[in-house]
Formats: structure tokens, C-alpha cells, sequence
């Protein structure tokens, strides 16, 4: 076992939050192509510290993963300028165009069979998605609200 095994990770003590919605705050829709309210429907540009991991996992946590009305569309970039000379973006930014952003293709997509899918649906066993791509940075953003009763919180988390 190599000497730093296991300390290669972000979040370093299981997911990172990347959103958190309440049925309140969060009732409207915005399309993946387009930026929403950065800390309301819209991560922008995070985890940018997780550059070249290969392996990601995102979940919907608390009491609204386990009710239907959110859809959380997980996207990706492997664009340069969300790390310009060297340096991220700050955390949530939104600098980086639309066209740079793509849906993350999951296991569904990769193996035509499974049922894990991005977006991801509240309500739906399993409330998770998994990636296997290297990126830069991604982002999680609401795509649609039915009428959940419960607030949920959006992870991430990503090993090389």
C-alpha cells in the first residue's frame, strides 16, 4: 500500500456540499445551459481541487432525497479557464460559458443497463449517480421542482 494511500479524496470527511434546496426557496426552473442563483439552484464551478479524478459520486442527502420534486442535472468541464494560470475559480463562479459545461454520462449511458441517471430525481432508489471521467470541475444544477415537502442537499465526492 503506497504511503498516501487513501488521503487522495475531496471531501475529505465524505461529500461535499454542492447544493442545499428548500421546497421555499428553490421554486423555479432553470435549464442546465444556463446559470441560475449561484447558492440557490446553481453550485457553479466547484470541486475544481478534485483535478484529473477519475472516479465521482453525487447523492441527494436529508429528509427531500427520500420525496419527489427535485431534479438535479450533474454536469462537468474539462475547460482550462476553470483553473486560469493555474489559479480556480472561486468556488460557486460562474465565469466559465455555458458551452463549456457538458452532461456527466453515467453507467446507464456507458453500459445500456442500470438505473442510475443523470439528472438525478428525489424520491428515486437510488437518490446517487456515479461518473467514471476526468474533469476539471463540475456543477449540479436544479432543472426542474415538482412540490417536495422536504429540503434536500446535493454531495459530491471524488478519488483519483
Amino acid at each position: 500500500m503506497a504511503s498516501g494511500a487513501g488521503l487522495n479524496r475531496v471531501g475529505q470527511n465524505g461529500g461535499e456540499t454542492l447544493l442545499v434546496l428548500n421546497p421555499s426557496s428553490a421554486a423555479y426552473t432553470t435549464p442546465y445551459n444556463g446559470y441560475g442563483v449561484i447558492g440557490g439552484n446553481d453550485s457553479g464551478c466547484v470541486m475544481w481541487e478534485a483535478i484529473g479524478f477519475t472516479k465521482w459520486t453525487f447523492q441527494f442527502i436529508g429528509l427531500g432525497a427520500n420525496v419527489a420534486g427535485y431534479t438535479v442535472q450533474l454536469l462537468g468541464t474539462v475547460d482550462p479557464s476553470a483553473r486560469p494560470y493555474g489559479q480556480p475559480l472561486p468556488k460557486g463562479s460562474t465565469a466559465l460559458r455555458a458551452s463549456s459545461w457538458f452532461p456527466l454520462p453515467g453507467p446507464s449511458e456507458q453500459s445500456g443497463t442500470g438505473v442510475i441517471s443523470n439528472p438525478m430525481v428525489s424520491g428515486v432508489t437510488p437518490a446517487a449517480f456515479t461518473c467514471s471521467i476526468p474533469l476539471v470541475a463540475v456543477r449540479a444544477v436544479l432543472t426542474t421542482i415538482g412540490s417536495p415537502t422536504a429540503g434536500t442537499s446535493v454531495v459530491g465526492f471524488a478519488v483519483p
